[in-house]
Formats: structure tokens, C-alpha cells, sequence
């Protein structure tokens, strides 16, 4: 994951059960592509969670992107 996207997306023990996130605040990324999947846009979202901005959407998208590319090259070792 790129170091930029480590400053606000990332693991960390004690905060969402250590799963990726926005841990100041609180957000799995899992929920936000949930969010997206269920059919939400982004103003919506930012609508519901206004303590996201828009770059917080973007950066998480960029590190599920970023975490399924590792998957996707472990696998093709």
C-alpha cells in the first residue's frame, strides 16, 4: 500500500477489530465498499457519515485496489 494511503487508510490493533480502515474514524473499509456495492453514492455517503470527506472515499478505494493487487500477485507468485 502506497505510504499516502497508509496515513489514513490502515490496520490497526485496537480500532475495528484491526481490520483496514479510517481509524480516526472508525470506518472499515469493508463498509464503505458495502456502501458502494449496495448502491449508494458518494454524496450519499458523505451525506450519512459526514465525518468522511471525499478523499477519504477515494483513499479507501485505492486500498482495497491495493490490497486485492497483493492478493492477486501472491497467488501468482
Amino acid at each position: 500500500m502506497s505510504l499516502y494511503t497508509q496515513r489514513r487508510v490502515r490496520r490497526e490493533t485496537g480500532v475495528c477489530g484491526g481490520v483496514l480502515s479510517i481509524p480516526e474514524e472508525r470506518m472499515p473499509v469493508s463498509f464503505l465498499l458495502r456502501c458502494f456495492a449496495a448502491g449508494m453514492s458518494h454524496r450519499e455517503i458523505l451525506r450519512a457519515y459526514p465525518q468522511l470527506s471525499e478523499e477519504d472515499l477515494r483513499l479507501a478505494l485505492l486500498a482495497a485496489a491495493e490490497r486485492l493487487e497483493c492478493d492477486d500477485e501472491a497467488v501468482a507468485g
